[in-house]
């Protein structure tokens, strides 16, 4: 049987390719070649334009699609016929004095409120395989109250993807989103409002467990976009208290020699900044360090990873004071002052020169610390920073970040890699 480009290649030889076509240039083809059996039939129409679109015009479709989607919507109409859905409507409650003629999935739709589909990437194995074990436990735990989809094939066959271009169009915008809010879920409602939730789940089957029993018992009071916007809110809370808050304190004062700030603060923004977890850090400086500066900036920005760059030697690290000259910071001092932020800080990188006796002393009330055990070269400390932070970027922990750091000081071929020592508190 000559499938529908042959037809076009027998019939339009002027026709150069398909593609330029407007909609209804191919639509008149199509009616032509199905010899008029579209024609006055609206309902048909609208059926074939949508399953034209769903197959032919996303991203890689091949022409031939247009085959499929006449075989598909033949198929869809024949099962249709012999399927009653009976079983959907009595989970909901709707008695046959509410059914229309025949049981159609099509009107269960109308009495369903929400439809959602998860959005994923590969790295978010353990929440795939979850999803795909309990999706229906999940429609389930909504009240039955929302339609929850896999993929977007899976919402083609689960119902008459024809009848449903907007539901496409919804899920083809939120697959544009930045792929650092993934994995999340998206939601629609059947006036086509929508409202994307991002999960922030970590590899673990009871957080997504825990994380995902929120969401749909929450639909399950309120089955609308409003109660999900609800749920979108409180998981942005705890988002944001997940961020990382990395504050990076330099000194370089008057009577010490120079060293090359600026160009460790460039290469630790530009690691994060190009991260796929860029949303997830908050960095911020803080130079020509005096006590006070450091002090007040700990307070004011709450940082969970404090990095010190500068000069240090045995008696301590090295900030500025009022006239800009050093003044040694001694190991006691630096151990009472954290001890006051132990429940708020997680790592203390101190990248100066013999600073592991003030890292041990901090180690005793902070979980990580990194010091120098002897005096480090500027372009050692430059390229552990850049490694330690490229590493936190990619989501690894601090000692995966601490082992890239020294890995990359020996694959620049720099003397140093055995300075850097990492203290677990």
């Amino acid at each position: 049987m000559i499938n529908f480009i042959e037809w076009v290649d027998r019939t339009h030889p002027e026709v150069d390719t398909l593609r330029n076509l407007e909609e209804e240039e191919l639509l008149n083809l199509v009616n032509e070649f199905e010899e008029g059996k579209l024609k006055g039939n609206e309902t048909l129409i609208h059926k074939w334009q949508s399953g034209f679109e769903y197959f032919l015009f996303k991203g890689d479709s091949n022409w031939e699609g247009y085959d499929i989607a006449r075989e598909r919507l033949s198929e869809f109409e024949e099962n249709r016929k012999k399927r009653t859905y009976k079983d959907d409507f009595e989970r909901l409650g709707i008695s046959e004095r509410e059914r229309p003629d025949t049981w159609d999935y099509l009107a269960r739709r109308k009495k369903v409120p929400l439809r959602a589909m998860f959005l994923f990437t590969s790295e978010d194995g353990i929440l795939e395989s979850y999803i795909k074990k309990n999706y229906d436990a999940l429609d389930s735990i909504s009240g039955n109250c929302c339609d929850i989809y896999f993929s977007v094939d899976q919402l083609f066959y689960k119902e008459n993807a024809y009848d449903h271009l907007d539901d496409v169009r919804i899920i083809k915008e939120a697959q544009n989103i930045n792929i650092s809010n993934l994995p999340g879920i998206i939601f629609w409602d059947r006036e086509g409002e929508n409202e994307y939730v991002q999960l922030e789940i970590e590899p673990d089957e009871f957080e997504i467990k825990k994380r995902l029993r929120l969401v749909f018992e929450e639909i399950r009071k309120n089955p609308t976009i409003e109660s999900v916007k609800k749920v979108k809110k409180s998981f942005n809370q705890l988002i944001q208290k997940s961020l990382r808050r990395i504050l990076f304190a330099s000194a370089n004062p008057k009577n010490t020699s120079p060293i090359r700030i600026d160009e460790e603060v460039r290469e630790i923004e530009n690691g994060l900044r190009r991260s796929m977890n860029r949303d997830k850090f908050e960095f911020k400086q803080t130079h020509a360090s005096r006590i006070s500066d450091f002090r007040r900036a700990v307070l004011d920005f709450n940082p969970n990873i404090i990095h010190f760059s500068g000069h240090g030697e045995s008696d301590g690290i090295l900030l500025e004071n009022e006239m800009g000259f050093y003044k040694a910071i001694p190991s006691p001092a630096l151990e009472s002052f954290f001890k006051l932020f132990r429940e708020q800080i997680e790592c203390v990188i101190l990248n100066s020169c013999y600073s592991k006796i003030q890292a041990q002393a901090i180690a005793n009330h902070i979980p990580f610390v990194i010091g120098m055990n002897d005096a480090i070269p500027d372009s050692a400390a430059i390229k552990f920073s850049t490694a330690f932070y490229d590493a936190l970027g990619a989501g690894r922990n601090i000692e995966f970040a601490f082992d890239l750091g020294v890995n990359n000081i020996e694959f620049e071929g720099l003397n140093g890699k055995d300075i850097p020592e990492l203290i677990r508190g």
